[in-house]
């Protein structure tokens, strides 16, 4: 080691004043180099095709997902009709008695035999009784 070199990690004093030296990192801005500028530049690319790709998809999964709880709410609107009324039309097996003497029309359902419907029947369906 040349004898005037200085150790960067010891203190040199003289009388009139103490410099202390050492050696520490610090962010500094570097200029780029032409090979990192196409790297990041590349990079960059990829990223915002990426983002795109990954934006479409998710108008896609959103519409998919929006379809999806539309069809959920108008199943329970549904539901919550039914449950409110506390009854559910469902086909039941009636029978429908034409009565010439009454001139009505009375609907029983099959498996009650409860009376369903009761009306007056058309002049139509008083002449189908007629026997000619």
């Amino acid at each position: 080691m040349k004898k005037d070199a200085i150790d960067h990690m010891d203190s040199l004093g003289n009388r009139d004043n103490m410099v202390d030296i050492k050696e520490e990192l610090k962010m500094l801005p570097v200029p780029l180099t032409e090979r990192e500028k196409l790297e990041l530049g590349e990079n960059l690319a990829q990223g915002l095709a990426k983002i795109d790709l990954l934006t479409i998809n998710l108008k896609s999964k959103q519409s998919e997902i929006k379809a999806d709880i539309e069809q959920i709410e108008e199943r329970c609107h549904l539901d919550a009709s039914v449950l409110r009324a506390g009854t559910r039309d469902t086909e039941v097996k009636c029978e429908v008695q034409r009565n010439y003497r009454t001139s009505e029309i009375v609907v029983v359902r099959l498996d009650t035999m409860a009376e369903v419907k009761r009306r007056p029947m058309t002049s139509e369906e008083r002449q189908m009784g007629l026997k000619l």
